[in-house]
């Protein structure tokens, strides 16, 4: 498909699916999946379904089972121009969003700043006829009606295509759902239209067509990358501009949103690293921070952890009731003082209800500041049972829990501990408990450990998600730190590891999963050395019983042979053949000391057979 026909009316494909955002990002997923493992469509028309099932959380009717089922899918797809072709090569926009270089919304910002219509045979673009409309209008909000209006000069106005256009303006951020009729603008609007890609607006349609007869040309156009767009995000920092809900909430609207989000990938990857360094706006994360919506640098106060595991409870989690002895004063008939223990009864809060004392307390205080609430190993625990009751309150609305629980536990601990309790803001009822505007959940979750408390359709549809994927750029030192007597950095080891652990996971009944390989963050400086070949035997300790027993007892747990040698039958037996090569080393020098691998060829030869101690210079024989 390349450049839309003419129509005399506002003309979407089979576009009749909410969540077009989910929907076009699920694609996307799809067919980089299928392409990195060297797949065909057919593999993109299979992979469709997983990736409904962890965006969407719901894959439907869909089971991937054919190809003309894959055929009333994708042409959301060719709409937004994500395809380069008809083998299903990505663009290099859609590419970044497969690879969590930008959002599925940045995509939908950059797509609708060049997307045009030919309509009765003149040139149509739709975000920049409807701003315009409501500037002329002097309106903040567009409707439904609205857009009918707009597009009411031409023949035969297919409405069922005007709620197409109002569901795909849904997945950018220049507006927000108010309802199932309204828009809300969230930037001013004529900054936007400035950034709007007028080159062919109102231009003959017969020429423009024949301008983008060849579809590369169509979606280079389509995906060119207005950087513009990001100063006005980076002004307002995702602040709703003249947003009649979140002004109502108080006087002084807060500049940002709470949600729920939950950060996943493979052990060590940097989860609750980057919400750290987002929360405290360190320098290479500042754009990541403002993208999810976090204004400033946190204050301290501000941010609570906690850490689910087996055992945790929701009495962990919201708090509870715990006797205390206290010594009262008794007055004696002769005047002296004596002194008596007695049971007292408190309120101990659990974490979630601290973050909430806490962003009501800034409700109250009128300060504006964010709080949030930091659930690391999310699915370690029983996520469902933990929340308990509060479950509910995750479907939130602009911010604030779309339906308030009854809980004398939170609503007695609140009325005994907030200040000025007063000055709440009317809306905020606490015989009502909900999550407020002000308080942002940020959960983490290893894809290797989705089998402890797999983490059902209704409570993770109440989260947006976000993978996290290795990124050496910002790991700091750590990446060219070495293992202790060898030649090889970290950032090299980690590598060549994880790329025999994908090329293992592609294969039929591989006995080693993808999410089983090891992040950037892995490793720490207690197992490294600064330079090569230092002599440290406890930070070779420490990489032993980290980093090998790890890709021993629990990568390769199935078929040791895929990365050790075949002769080694235990860890004790690895363990034994490096230490006798440290002990060659210190008796004889690197130079001299001979030893056999403690890994297999493919991977000596992939390791360029640089690591002095667990890959030698020993001879063929020997592997």
């Amino acid at each position: 498909m390349a450049f839309c026909k003419n129509h005399n009316y506002l003309y979407f494909d089979v576009l009749r699916r909410t969540e077009k955002a989910e929907t076009v990002l699920c694609l996307i997923h799809a067919s980089y999946q299928a392409k990195i493992k060297g797949g065909t469509k057919d593999d993109i028309v299979r992979m469709l379904k997983n990736a409904y099932e962890l965006f969407r959380f719901d894959a439907g009717s869909y089971t991937g089972e054919n190809a003309s089922q894959f055929s009333s899918q994708y042409t959301i797809g060719h709409e937004l121009g994500i395809w380069l072709n008809s083998n299903l090569d990505l663009c290099s926009l859609a590419t970044k969003v497969a690879k969590n270089e930008i959002t599925i919304t940045d995509y939908f910002d950059i797509f609708f700043l060049n997307y045009i219509q030919p309509i009765d045979n003149v040139i149509n673009h739709p975000l920049y006829s409807t701003l315009k409309y409501a500037q002329d209008k002097e309106k903040t909000t567009i409707t439904k009606d609205d857009l009918k209006k707009i597009y009411a000069n031409v023949s035969q106005p297919d409405h069922n295509n005007i709620n197409g256009l109002f569901n795909m303006f849904i997945g950018s951020s220049y507006f927000t759902k108010v309802d199932e009729n309204t828009l809300c603008i969230n930037y001013p609007i004529n900054d936007i239209l400035n950034c709007c890609n007028l080159q062919f607006n109102n231009a003959d349609a017969v020429s423009t067509t024949s301008h983008f007869s060849e579809l590369k040309t169509y979606i280079d156009y389509l995906t060119t990358d207005h950087r513009s767009i990001e100063l006005i995000k980076d002004k307002f920092h995702f602040e709703k501009f003249n947003n009649p809900i979140t002004k109502s909430k108080q006087e002084n609207a807060p500049e940002t949103i709470g949600f729920n989000k939950i950060f996943y990938g493979i052990p060590g990857c940097g989860k609750s690293y980057k919400i750290d360094a987002m929360l405290n706006h360190k320098p290479e994360f500042v754009d990541e921070a403002i993208k999810n919506k976090i204004a400033t640098k946190a204050e301290e106060s501000d941010v609570i952890r906690t850490t689910f595991y087996l055992d945790y409870s929701n009495s962990d989690f919201i708090g509870q009731i715990y006797p205390c002895v206290e010594k009262v004063e008794v007055n004696n008939d002769d005047g002296s003082v004596d002194y008596k223990s007695i049971v007292t009864y408190k309120r101990i809060p659990g974490p979630f209800t601290k973050a909430l004392l806490q962003a009501y307390q800034h409700l109250i205080d009128k300060d504006n500041s964010q709080v949030y609430l930091i659930i690391e190993e999310i699915n370690r625990g029983n996520a469902a049972a933990i929340f308990g009751d509060t479950f509910q309150l995750l479907d939130r609305k602009n911010g604030d829990s779309e339906y308030p629980i009854n809980n004398e536990f939170i609503e007695s601990y609140l009325r005994e501990n907030l200040k000025n309790i007063e000055s709440l803001p009317s809306n905020y009822n606490l015989e009502r408990i909900m999550i407020p505007h002000n308080l942002t959940i940020f959960a983490t979750m290893n894809t290797s450990d989705q089998n402890v408390f797999p983490l059902d359709t209704a409570f993770k549809r109440r989260w947006n998600r976000e993978r996290i994927t290795n990124d050496w750029g910002k790991v700091g030192h750590i990446k060219d730190m070495y293992v202790p007597y060898t030649n090889i950095t970290w950032q090299n080891f980690a590598k060549t590891i994880n790329k025999e652990m994908i090329s293992q996971s592609i294969k039929k009944d591989a006995p080693i999963s993808e999410d089983k390989q090891m992040g950037a963050y892995f490793a720490n400086e207690d197992m490294l050395t600064d330079g090569p070949m230092e002599k440290d035997d406890v930070k070779l300790s420490n990489f032993e019983n980290n980093i090998l027993d790890y890709l021993y007892n629990d990568v390769t747990k199935f078929d040791h042979s895929i990365l050790f040698e075949n002769q080694l039958n235990s860890i004790d037996n690895i363990y034994e053949r490096i230490n006798s090569y440290i002990d060659a080393i210190n008796n004889t020098g690197a130079e001299q000391a001979e030893s056999k691998c403690v890994f297999n060829k493919v991977f000596v030869d992939e390791i360029t057979e640089q690591m002095l101690g667990f890959v030698t210079k020993a001879d063929d024989s020997d592997d």
